[in-house]
């Protein structure tokens, strides 16, 4: 699986771009939190942190971490701690909530060269909704969990978790609205 991050904020225009150096709040598979980049080996997930302004996607930087993939249902609760991913009760601290699964149709293979875009577009389309439903929209941000090309093909994964997570990296505290 592989996971990418995205801020919704909705009145931000700002790109939140952030440093290889910065705490992740999504999946990390560094030795630490840091949030710096790693190789993913095949057959585990990788994460792209790719913050953003509003809704769209608009930031220009990547963080590649590995995440070891899990199975979620909305609403479940997790937190990372480098490749180990934990589901946890909402309603203690937590990095992340999953807002949305979507089954990738055959079209959105990850050796597709729009397939980042088009997740991102898909998870966007998801998880607006639910974000601006909250009571402060602008602390949210998004990620996505999604096959690896290794997975895709060898386990036939299909499966993409959109995942809401505090926009500044921070941990959320209560299960969503």
């Amino acid at each position: 699986m592989t996971a990418l991050t995205g801020c919704l904020g909705k009145d931000d225009k700002k790109s939140n771009a952030s440093s290889s150096s910065s705490p992740s709040a999504s999946a990390s598979a560094s030795d630490d939190a840091t949030g710096k980049s790693t190789a993913s080996p095949t057959g585990k997930s990788t994460s792209t942190k790719k913050p953003t302004g509003n809704p769209t996607a608009t930031g220009s930087s990547d963080i590649s971490d590995s995440v070891k993939r899990i199975d979620l249902k909305v609403g479940d609760c997790v937190n990372y701690e480098g490749e180990k991913t934990t589901k946890v009760s909402c309603s203690s601290p937590h990095d992340e909530e999953a807002g949305a699964i979507y089954t990738l149709p055959d079209s959105m293979s990850p050796m597709s060269l729009t397939f980042k875009d088009d997740i991102d577009d898909k998870c966007k389309t998801l998880l607006t909704p639910i974000i601006e439903r909250q009571t402060n929209p602008n602390k949210y941000s998004y990620s996505y969990i999604y096959p690896s090309s290794s997975s895709w093909m060898m386990d036939n994964d299909r499966t993409l978790q959109c995942m809401v997570a505090d926009a500044n990296q921070g941990k959320l505290t209560a299960k969503l609205k």
